[in-house]
């Protein structure tokens, strides 16, 4: 019986605002059935709702209802405490909800019935119609699920995820001692500065806190939502005490009084804090078995990394630690280890960077000095790339006040590309990796990023007030792009929020808080943050759900724009720095995507940004052509000359024959008019000195010179006062159901096909006409592409190979750049990796089609499957009475070994399992999938098997099985002529021989008389290929593997065969053999001497012999027939192996 109660949670915030016929105080919701509602008022807030399953022994037919109503918030009553809600009807159409339900690796679509009568959407969902567990017990599954429901098309859509909670490992353990009163009553009095929250790499609804104070250590671990309800807070400060004195030897060398957390990390399996006194690391919290009423204890222990290299009480103050979080919830070796590299740095000292993994105890930490590449500096930070195949330094030029970022090989202190400078005198403090599209997000004064994993950075955000970027939050394992960087000044007792996403590379201040606050992204809802914030030792969840609101506001500018060039598509101007009294310019690089908006009407997005040593360029492509005004340059015909009266300050005058004009000359009003001179710069208008000179500043380099009339004009770009604005969604990225998965895997010699469909309504510039795709390692496949252009849309048919040939992988992201930020589906992000491809393994198919249900039942198929008896060994060389082997088939330890008599034979003997386990109903004994098995770890557990009468041949027929990405079931596939297989017995036999044949026509040849010399050879797998023969009685176990070198996957399968009717002995058989030839000559010659006598007797005799086809078609699992074809019947009647005179003996192959 089980104990645990499998539930599962819909953590979904479902607020979504309504779109076309829908009134705006519509909110759409789906509920389950058990619900949690906290006091909501309005229709800004989100809603908390939660569906489980309590499910037993048959979680795999158990099953969740969805429920879905539209409701009107005008009825909401704002002091109500018990909300109730009433659903709207659609009327006369049959609206169905589309629900989508995916994780990195699987997806699923499902259709929910229109409205009922009651005006809402049902459903019953089976657990096992979509495999969410992944297999039938689920006991690897961590990887929390998205979910979205969509209402017409698009129309309305919600979205929310599904957690199974009882899968969390975090919410199974005590981390320390509880926690029982309020924890405003703890923190009342006390000096808190500030607040860290993590987020579970395998959940966007796992999160752990922790308040920033000295003298004490303690973390709170929520589940659904940060209430003081949900939150469970433990006191750490005890259990870190007893983890220092052990590695300290006494309680005095730990001064908890002073200790005060300064990082905080949430890996799959632990938990991990740096404190000024040291590193601190919890024990593993693997999934718990026991009841979640008596959570297990967890144990933390002290660990230091660079015991070798700097004094303990250094190192604290001087680290960085990251850790890039990324769910190892997937079905795939090759997906990184649960890691956290700290990196050590201290002025004029070598860097250290120490690696940590598997439990992250003092042994398992690798550290290396890092000198600085060229030029010298102090390192900042090391981080390693996902598979660590090179690391990413970022250091700090004393002497030049000038950050530089180089790519490195992690054992040599030598770049592989050239080192990236960024502008000087600008300084970083970080470096942060995202997790999956594996952009470098560096940061500090400024905020910059990197696509391509270092080699060049882009600038996306620059605080007005010069506030430093202290951090840059996302959604770890979520195909969402959206970004939050937190900024504000170190002890500024305040937190400036700012909102971008990785296709716009850019970012927005949106809100400013001024208590100390942990924001966060909420997992599958856009444009929604929530601030978990401490105010007068209150935790309050604040919520900013009108993020759309402020992206769309207008901001004012105030610049003089001087225009260089104009056409009927695009213009080009300069702001130029003179004209400031900073050295900043008002436009910047994070402008570009917004839409300048003239007052005197006009409008074009800016669509490129470039700094040069006298202001800024900026390229405008025009949506609505600005008001420009150039009617009084055709009236001035007069020559210019420009005399120069400083770096790039000019006076202009005015000329006619040689003579300076008097009259008629320069308004007052041409002040930020730009003079657009032919084959010379251009001159933005400053100052009317009188009606025949101005002083103007030039826009680029220059010289005196004299312009006669006609070569020169005025351009009015002043157009009063500028706006800027985000530019309405023009753009969509959207992947095709086949590509839906986040996470893919190519192995060696293999392909993936990825299939985008994007649309763009901006068509003035080609720099916005097609989608872009980065990849951060490009080099490890080959590419090829084709597109199938529509009106409206293209379609991009991507295809990947592995040119590799090493575990690896790459981000692809595929997105419109500098697209708005108003836009929710303007990328898309794939991680491809080079490794084993999920749900890929190799299987052995019999002749006869075998399922675990036939040999589970032990009163049927006795034609084709052999019981075998208790305690059953396979023969040996020695004999059938002398088994050597160490498996034992259909274990008893109970009763006595079969075959027991010498001493030898008992010896050998080994029992796999505990005594324990082989009581009845045992957790750890046999279970019917160990008896449905055919490996041989399970082989005391075996008690039928597939069997062949003497003597046995065998055809040797292997398929893959692979996950069909488009309907999202498994299939069976040939397997490739490219891959070979090697061949082992594993009880020791030799009595047994390989044959090849290249076709159904040609001989058989043997591979080997040594069936020993078959352990290590590599054979080809083709159809009609490969026979073997057994030429002994009993048990044969064989194991087949692809080797390593032709896939990244451990793809081997194990199949047994049991040969019955086995010969009479010599003996009795010699005399038999020499009886029978002396009946058989008799018999001949007594039909010679009746066809001599009558001469009228004929005898004909033909034989026909039967060989099984061994062809996998791509078809269905559980849906494969092994019935020869004709044709294949034909041909091997056919073939010369059936000629008459060629005789053999068929068996229970046919």
């Amino acid at each position: 019986m089980w104990s645990l109660m499998k539930i599962f949670l819909l953590h979904a915030a479902v607020i979504a605002r309504t779109k076309a016929s829908y009134d705006e105080d519509v909110i759409f919701r789906c509920h389950g059935d058990y619900e949690l509602t906290e006091n909501i008022v309005g229709r800004n807030e989100s809603i908390t709702t939660i569906i489980y399953v309590p499910a037993g022994n048959e979680i795999d037919n158990s099953s969740f209802n969805v429920t879905c109503l539209l409701v009107n918030t005008k009825d909401m009553s704002t002091e109500a405490e018990d909300l109730e809600f009433s659903s709207l009807h659609i009327t006369n159409v049959a609206h169905t909800l589309l629900f989508r339900i995916s994780n990195s690796t699987w997806h699923k679509t499902l259709i929910i019935p229109p409205q009922d009568e009651e005006g809402v959407w049902r459903r019953s969902i089976d657990i096992s119609e979509f495999s969410m567990l992944g297999g039938a017990s689920g006991s690897n599954l961590l990887e929390e699920f998205l979910f979205t429901v969509e209402l017409d098309n698009g129309l309305h859509t919600s979205y929310g995820s599904l957690m199974i909670y009882g899968r969390q490992p975090l919410t199974h353990w005590m981390l320390a001692s509880k926690v029982t009163v309020p924890m405003s009553d703890v923190l009342s009095g006390r000096s808190v500065s500030g607040l860290l929250s993590k987020v579970s790499p395998c959940s966007g609804s796992i999160w752990v806190t922790s308040p920033v104070m000295v003298g004490d250590v303690y973390l709170g671990v929520t589940f659904r939502s940060f209430t003081e309800r949900e939150l469970v807070w433990y006191r750490l400060t005890d259990s870190l005490l007893q983890a220092c004195s052990k590695v300290t030897g006494t309680e005095t060398d730990c001064d908890m009084s002073s200790v005060k957390l300064k990082e905080l990390i949430l890996t799959n399996y632990h938990v991990f804090l740096v404190t000024n006194l040291g590193f601190f690391v919890s024990s593993e919290m693997h999934l718990s078995n026991e009841n979640m009423a008596t959570k297990p204890q967890i144990d933390w222990i002290m660990v230091d990394p660079f015991r070798s290299y700097v004094n303990r009480s250094d190192v604290p103050n001087n680290v960085l630690a990251d850790y890039t979080p990324i769910c190892l919830d997937k079905q795939s070796s090759c997906i990184h280890k649960d890691e956290i590299y700290i990196t050590y740095h201290m002025q004029d000292q070598p860097g250290v960077i120490c690696i940590g993994s598997k439990n992250f105890s003092e042994s398992h930490w690798n550290c290396q000095l890092s000198q600085s590449p060229e030029p010298a500096g102090e390192i900042i930070q090391i981080i390693p790339t996902i598979h660590s195949e090179y690391v990413i330094i970022l250091q700090w030029n004393e002497t030049t006040v000038q950050a530089a970022v180089t790519i490195s090989l992690p054992s040599l202190n030598v770049a592989i590309f050239p080192t990236y400078y960024l502008p000087a005198n600008l300084r970083f403090t970080r470096m942060k990796l995202h997790p999956q599209a594996l952009v470098v997000f560096l940061f500090g004064e400024e905020l910059w990023a990197s696509y391509d994993t270092g080699a060049t950075f882009y600038a996306m955000y620059r605080s007005e007030l010069r506030h430093p970027v202290k951090d840059v939050i996302f959604n770890a394992d979520n195909v969402n792009t959206e970004l939050l960087a937190v900024a504000g000044e170190e002890n500024g007792g305040y937190t400036d929020l700012v909102y971008g996403t990785l296709e716009s590379q850019r970012m927005m201040h949106v809100t400013t808080t001024q208590a100390i606050a942990s924001p966060f992204l909420l997992i599958n809802n856009p444009k929604h943050i929530q601030i978990y914030k401490l105010e007068n030792d209150e935790f309050e969840l604040e919520s900013i759900n009108n993020i759309e609101d402020v992206l769309s506001q207008k901001v004012y500018l105030d610049v003089s724009l001087a225009l260089e060039f104009s056409s009927s598509t695009e213009y080009t101007v300069y702001e130029l720095t003179q004209q400031l009294s900073g050295s900043h310019t008002r436009l910047a690089f994070y402008h570009v995507g917004m839409v300048l908006v003239g007052q005197r009407g006009g409008q074009a997005k800016i669509v490129d940004f470039r700094t040069t040593k006298h202001g800024a360029q900026v390229t405008l492509a025009i949506n609505v052509p600005f008001h420009t005004d150039t009617e009084r340059a055709n009236m001035l015909p007069f020559d210019i000359k420009i005399d120069k009266v400083g770096d790039r300050d000019v006076y202009i005058t005015l000329q006619r024959n040689g003579a300076t004009v008097t009259s008629d000359g320069w308004l007052s009003s041409d002040v930020n008019k730009t003079l657009i001179v032919a084959l010379h710069t251009d001159y933005l208008i400053t100052e009317v000195l009188n009606t025949s000179t101005v002083a103007a500043v030039a826009v680029d380099d220059f010289k005196a010179d004299l312009i006669s009339q006609g070569h020169w004009k005025i351009v009015d770009m002043s157009a009063g006062t500028w706006w800027l604005e985000e530019d309405k969604c023009r753009q969509r990225v959207k992947v095709k159901s086949a590509s839906h998965h986040r996470l893919i895997a190519i192995d060696i010699g293999t392909s993936t096909s990825l299939h985008i469909e994007t649309s763009n309504e901006f068509s003035n510039s080609l720099r916005f006409s097609n989608p872009k795709i980065d990849y951060s390692n490009p080099y490890i496949f080959t590419k090829s592409s084709e597109v199938d252009r529509y009106p409206g849309h293209i379609i991009t048919h991507l295809t990947l190979t592995d040119r590799y040939f090493k575990s690896s992988g790459s981000s692809v992201l595929i997105y419109y750049a500098h697209s708005s930020l108003l836009c929710t589906s303007t990328a898309h992000i794939y991680r491809v990796l080079l490794c084993c491809s999920f749900h890929k393994r190799i299987i052995f198919t019999y002749p006869q089609k075998l399922t675990p249900q036939m040999l589970l039942d032990y009163n049927r198929h006795g034609d084709i499957l052999k019981d075998l008896p208790v305690n059953y060994r396979p023969p040996s060389a020695l004999g059938i009475a002398i088994p050597l082997s160490h498996n034992i088939y259909n274990a008893d330890p109970s009763k006595p070994l079969l075959y027991s008599k010498y001493k030898k034979s008992m010896e050998t003997a080994v029992f796999k399992l505990t005594p324990s386990c082989y009581q009845k109903n045992s957790p750890c004994g046999c279970t019917p999938d160990k008896e449905a098995s055919r490996l041989v770890t399970h082989s005391d557990c075996i008690k039928r098997v597939y069997k062949l009468t003497l003597p046995g041949w065998l055809y040797l027929c292997f398929a893959f099985e692979v996950l069909n990405t488009t309907s999202n079931r498994i299939y069976l596939s040939p397997i490739d002529s490219m891959y070979n297989l090697t061949l082992k017995e594993l009880n020791g036999r030799k009595d047994f021989q390989l044959y090849r044949q290249e076709s159904a026509r040609s001989k058989a040849d043997t591979i080997s008389q040594k069936s020993a010399d078959l352990e290590g050879f590599a054979y080809s797998t083709a159809p009609y290929n490969l026979r073997i023969k057994m030429m002994g009685s009993g048990l044969y176990h064989f194991r087949s593997a692809v080797p390593p070198i032709m896939s990244y996957c451990t793809l081997q399968t194990e199949f047994v065969v049991y040969i019955d009717e086995p010969p009479v002995p010599y003996p009795l058989l010699f005399l038999m053999n020499f009886g029978v030839a002396i009946g058989m000559g008799f018999v001949i010659f007594l039909i010679y001497a009746a066809y001599r006598l009558n001469n009228d007797y004929s005898l004909y005799i033909q034989e026909t012999l039967h060989m099984p086809a061994c062809i996998h078609t791509p078809t269905e699992f559980n849906h494969i027939t092994t019935k020869p074809s004709d044709a294949a019947l034909l041909n091997h009647y056919n073939s010369p192996l059936n000629s008459p005179g060629v005789r053999r003996r068929t068996n229970a192959l046919v």
